[in-house]
């Protein structure tokens, strides 16, 4: 196998390429097929399937309280008493059997204010997928000074005015949003168009359901449109909100240290490698037998950011895997690839996000640490040092991970880098 020559090094936030010899051979791990397309299930996944029966426990207030994402509506951000008290109730039901359905009823409330909800109700395709879209018609009816649409009746209440709108619906790549607490999630935002005019954006978070919303609309610009006469009421951009902190993660699986020290005799405690499905594992465990093995370490995986996975080529290269939770890392990387796959150039290919995880939250001041998310701890790394100041050394290039500093301080001694906390995992 010919010698390849890269090793990508992240460094504050900016991808940096560094030569490097790199021999790892695990190329069986890498992902045959791979079709890049994303699904948005678990971002829109529901609470409830509708059946002849019924649905029972539909909304978020079923789940248990430290599960419950809490939002805050963003004049509340910074008052206490209030902001800790509102989250953000959603219906999601649908019927496999039904024509009508898949129905997503979406409502907004504060939690023991008595505010009145805001409604849509739409139907939406499964599987749902990106720039996925429906359109449905919305019938808005005033009475007592409150519109209606969808839930609700108004009895005997006057009837003020109705109004009926052509909505539509666009499902959106996730992006990375912040919580108010400088935690990061990734979202799916969901983008309302109402008479083919910008409306509404509401963020849908990684098992989190819907968090965030943005208001778009131009007040002066729709208020010249026929079918907006005498509309009522346009709420300020105060009525928005936004995630104040994430919930707990969900544990979603386990990431497998793997060592291999037979075929790389010259390096510092041989070459790690991190198997986080049962297939890497399989193959790890059955095809290379004595090579790569089990080292009795893992940790658990889950949260709410992707982990990106890259992988180059038995020829020409890179033959490694490389692992990124940083979405502008992750992105610039998949820039660079060049489709169909050149055979005389070296290059990183995107195999698609292999396990979740939570990015640290960032430190408030320049002497403070940065901290986890709720229930997370950190997952440290560290770096064999194949580069120094001196230039390449004899040997592969490779990192560690562990929540365990004694792991860390372990291959320390032995020459590497300490590169500090650079995820978060459930702990």
């Amino acid at each position: 196998m010919s010698r390849v020559y890269l090793l990508l090094r992240l460094r504050n936030s900016r991808v940096s390429m560094i030569l490097a010899a790199v021999s790892f051979s695990v190329a069986n791990l890498s992902s045959s097929g791979s079709s890049h397309a994303q699904s948005l299930e678990a971002y829109y996944s529901p609470f409830c399937v509708a059946t002849t029966q019924g649905c029972q426990s539909v909304s978020p207030e079923t789940l248990p309280p430290d599960r419950r994402p809490k939002v805050s509506a963003r004049s509340e951000i910074g008052t206490p008493l209030r902001s800790e008290g509102r989250f953000v109730s959603h219906y999601v039901v649908y019927n496999p059997d039904v024509v009508d359905y898949p129905t997503s009823f979406l409502y907004l409330r504060s939690e023991g204010q008595g505010l009145g909800a805001q409604c849509q109700q739409f139907s939406y395709p499964r599987p749902i997928g990106v720039n996925a879209s429906t359109d449905r018609p919305t019938i808005w009816t005033e009475g007592a000074g409150i519109a209606y649409d969808c839930f609700g009746s108004i009895g005997a209440t006057p009837i003020r005015g109705e109004w009926t709108f052509t909505d539509r619906f666009t499902f959106g790549a996730p992006i990375r949003r912040k919580a108010v607490d400088g935690s990061e999630f990734e979202a799916s935002p969901l983008v309302q168009s109402r008479e083919g005019r910008p409306w509404l954006t509401m963020y849908w978070g990684y098992k989190l359901g819907l968090v965030e919303s943005q208001f778009d609309w131009n007040a002066a610009e729709l208020s010249q449109l026929p079918a907006f006469a005498n509309w009522p009421r346009y709420a300020p951009k105060s009525e928005e909100f936004v995630l104040l902190r994430l919930p707990p993660p969900i544990i979603e699986g386990t990431v497998t240290e793997y060592i291999n020290t037979a075929d790389y005799p010259t390096h510092p405690g041989g070459i790690y490698f991190y198997a986080s499905t049962d297939e890497d594992r399989r193959i790890l465990d059955a095809q290379l037998p004595g090579k790569f093995v089990r080292t009795g370490k893992s940790f658990k995986h889950g949260g709410y950011v992707s982990v990106c996975r890259f992988y180059g080529s038995a020829s020409p290269g890179p033959n490694t895997h490389f692992y990124t939770a940083n979405f502008d890392e992750c992105e610039f990387i998949k820039s660079l690839e060049i489709r169909p796959r050149p055979l005389d150039r070296q290059q990183l290919n995107f195999e698609g996000k292999v396990f979740y995880a939570n990015l640290p939250i960032p430190a408030a001041t320049p002497t403070a640490q940065a901290s986890c998310p709720a229930a997370s701890i950190p997952l440290y790394r560290a770096y064999n040092a194949a580069f120094g100041p001196q230039g390449k050394r004899n040997y592969d290039s490779n990192h560690r991970f562990s929540t365990n500093r004694v792991d860390i301080d372990e291959v320390v001694q032995k020459g590497w880098v300490d590169e500090g906390l650079v995820m978060c995992v459930p702990q």
